[in-house]
């Protein structure tokens, strides 16, 4: 090479159209077509990423993913897609149908963030294996015009494709595991076509797949007052029906527990005022399908809540009607301005008993479609604790139902002097208060029964008297330390209620003369109200006569009492014995009263207030019947006088009293007790004549309405059919005795004989 053939640094610069580089690399074919092929590559990659990232897209599969998984309408407001943030959807709302009414809402979040499967994503088709639901809403609404939630009818739903794509090939729905952040239940309801809301719960929670296909499960943590614990729902849920079994803990009946109740149980618990604490431990829901009604199952576990029983409950549905129209006609009185000075006020409670309040009560309650059962439920009305188990066959005051009251084993029965749950009870309970005013320690039970809705209820029961006492209202002595039985039930052959009172046994009252004496009562009542037939007997045995037993005494008995009380001051008769006092009233309206009363006089004092003579230590039957009172072998002994007394007084209201007696005495001495016996007339002629001694007489005392014999006929006084006298010892001035003179009574006939 020649110096002028070699380049310098000048010449390289002197031909601009070659390359400045003089070692320029050389593109194969392979390498050309390979990066042309990773361009393409490159650009496929960001074509595709935007085309699975597509907004309108992924929104798209994500409705049609929810909409399969859910089973109803889904609405997303905007879907993005992000590599490291993954499956994000805003405004997620869920429909259980596309009529557009107030109730088809279910379902509402601000967003879902979605953990999914890239493999399905890229085959076009949605599968999350995690959906986080933050600031969740679930919309439950009944309405109450047909009886549904608006969550049945997602069960009829036909449904939908299961994304934007269909491969062609019906696969299985893999269920992801849902978590609620921040989410709230909306209770609501629809009544006559308008939408309220109810409540709402606050909770976190999880829900996650069962073993079973189809099936969810769940546990809810709803946020509490205290330590921020509060009740707790779990349970399980089967998407293609509805159906969905619960168990709810902790839980107060508030609005929070209230409004997740089916309206047939929510119901049933305000009408009866309940509060406190409670357990679900079976909640389970069965959606109607194919023209069958919807079922439920709600268990319910009282843990020392309190309620109340309302006195309508007891009546018939008729008996309703009627309080509701005397309950109206009040209220308008009231505010016409006619409750002057308080003047409506007692009609006013005693139409409107207030409710029984039952206290600390614990047991289970059954709700289904068909009714409540009632299992070992207990509790306390005032100081006193019972037990209670049965069935109510629906939801209305007046359903047929059959329930059984019970006092447990471990525990008497005591009624207080005045307890304030009587006026509350039913009728027939009442009935028996009102008749014996029972107080005192007893063990009892009751079955309320209705055989049909709106009928009466029957009741049946029993109460034992332990300890208690006692005042019948056809006899009212007070009896103390009773024992006993009062039962209520059924005529056997009227079918009518009836009361039998069974050896109904106790003492007379403390500190009188019957203090030891023993008072029993045995009968029966039936039917119960203002036809109710009465058939009665009381007793008493050993007993001594005092002002409180002489007042107890029916009238008749008092009326025929006074007939031994000369003096009408109430201080005789005084006696020990016995006595049986049969009260009867026959059924019907306005029917008369019968009262027998049989007295037996074992040691009696007193005197007839038609023959005021001084009786000591008598023994005597007393028959005292309407009108009359008989006198049954009446026998006086006092010393060697002696006196026997059979016959009747009659007497009445407005009736003179009329004595028909055979009396017979020996020995009788004529002294100042003889003669201020004897009417004035007698009287005087006895003392005008002077006669001493002693008296045997066989005769009759009668009145002036008895048939009596001979000269006095219906004149009234004493007869002596054969008498007799001694003159006493002591010299007697001549002229002032005999039987001889113009003052003999007229109606003293016989022959007197002189004795000794």
């Amino acid at each position: 090479m020649t110096d002028k053939n070699r380049p310098d640094a000048d010449s390289l610069f002197d031909r601009r159209w070659r390359p400045g580089h003089p070692f320029r690399l050389r593109i194969g074919p392979w390498r050309r077509w390979g990066m042309v092929a990773l361009l393409l590559g490159l650009c496929a990659l960001i074509g595709g990423y935007w085309y699975i990232t597509d907004a309108n897209r992924v929104r798209s599969m994500a409705e049609g993913y929810l909409t399969r998984l859910i089973g109803g309408p889904v609405k997303v407001g905007e879907a993005r897609l992000g590599i490291f943030e993954g499956l994000r959807l805003s405004d997620v709302r869920v429909y259980v149908d596309d009529s557009g009414a107030a109730d088809s809402l279910l379902f509402s979040a601000d967003s879902f963030l979605l953990q999914y499967n890239p493999a399905s994503m890229l085959r076009g088709r949605l599968e999350a294996t995690r959906i986080v639901a933050i600031d969740p809403r679930v919309h439950l609404t009944e309405n109450l015009d047909d009886g549904r939630w608006n969550y049945q009818r997602l069960a009829r739903a036909e449904a939908p494709a299961t994304d934007a794509r269909p491969t062609g090939r019906s696969e299985p729905l893999q269920l992801p595991e849902i978590l609620l952040r921040n989410a709230q239940f909306v209770y609501s309801e629809v009544r006559g076509g308008a939408l309220s809301r109810r409540g709402s719960l606050d909770i976190e929670g999880r829900l996650w797949p069962a073993p079973d296909t189809g099936r969810y499960r769940f546990e809810l943590q709803s946020r509490g007052e205290v330590e921020g614990v509060g009740p707790v729902v779990s349970g399980s849920v089967v998407l293609s029906t509805g159906q969905f079994n619960v168990r709810l803990e902790k839980f107060r009946f508030g609005q929070d527990i209230r409004s997740l109740l089916m309206a047939q149980v929510r119901g049933f618990w305000e009408q009866h005022q309940l509060e406190g604490r409670l357990d679900i431990p079976e909640f389970t829901f069965t959606p109607g399908r194919g023209g069958k009604k919807a079922s439920f199952r709600v268990e319910t576990e009282l843990d020392g809540v309190t309620l109340v029983i309302h006195p309508d409950e007891f009546n018939s549905r008729a008996e309703n009607q009627r309080l509701a129209r005397i309950r109206g006609a009040l209220g308008l009185m009231g505010t016409a301005g006619m409750n002057g000075g308080g003047l409506l006020d007692p009609l006013d409670r005693m139409f409107h008993p207030p409710p029984i309040q039952l206290e600390r009560v614990a047991g289970t309650f059954v709700f289904t479609e068909e009714g409540i059962e009632i299992k070992r439920v207990s509790g306390r009305i005032e100081t006193n604790a019972f037990r209670a188990s049965g069935h109510i066959d629906g939801y209305s005051p007046d359903a047929a139902a059959s329930i059984r009251i019970e006092t447990p084993p471990t525990e008497n029965l005591y009624i207080p002097h005045a307890p304030r749950y009587v006026d509350s009870m039913p009728p027939q309970v009442r009935e028996v208060y009102d008749r014996f005013r029972p107080e005192g320690t007893a063990r009892a039970w009751v079955e309320l029964t209705r055989e049909s809705g709106g009928a009466r209820p029957e009741i049946k029961g029993e109460i034992e008297i332990i300890d208690g006492q006692f005042t019948f209202d056809h006899f009212p002595y007070p009896v103390r330390s009773a024992t006993g039985k009062i039962v209520l039930g059924n005529d056997e052959k009227t079918g009518a209620e009836r009361l039998d009172i069974k050896r109904l046994r106790g003492r007379g009252g403390e500190g009188t003369a019957n203090a030891n004496s023993f008072i029993e009562v045995n009968g029966h009542i039936s039917p119960f109200g203002p036809t109710a037939g009465v058939n009665m007997m009381v007793t008493g045995t050993e007993i001594h006569s005092d002002p409180v037993l002489r007042a107890a005494f029916p009238a008749e008995t008092r009326e025929a009492l006074r007939m031994l009380d000369p003096g009408g001051d109430g201080e005789f008769p005084k006696f020990e014995g016995s006595f049986a006092c049969e009260v009867i009233r026959p059924v019907g309206y306005r029917t008369h009263w019968i009262i027998n009363t049989d007295i037996q006089l074992d040691d009696a004092s007193g005197a007839l207030v038609a023959f005021p003579y001084p009786l000591e230590k008598v023994a005597a039957l007393l028959r005292i019947r309407e009108g009359y009172v008989e006198i049954v072998d009446a026998k006086m002994r006092d010393g060697e006088a002696s006196l026997k007394l059979d016959g009747r007084v009659h007497f009445g209201h407005g009736r003179p009293v009329t004595p028909d007696l055979v009396i017979s005495a020996k020995n009788v001495p004529i002294d100042r007790k003889l003669l201020d016996a004897l009417p004035a007339e007698r009287r005087e002629w006895l003392e005008k004549v002077g006669l001493t001694g002693r008296l045997d007489i066989e005769g009759r005392i009668y009145g002036a309405d008895s048939p009596a014999k001979g000269e006095g006929k219906g004149a009234g006084g004493i007869e002596a059919r054969e008498a007799g006298f001694s003159q006493q010892p002591d010299p007697v001035p001549s002229g002032e005795n005999g039987l001889t003179g113009a003052g003999r009574p007229r109606d003293m006939e016989g022959e007197g004989a002189a004795k000794g």
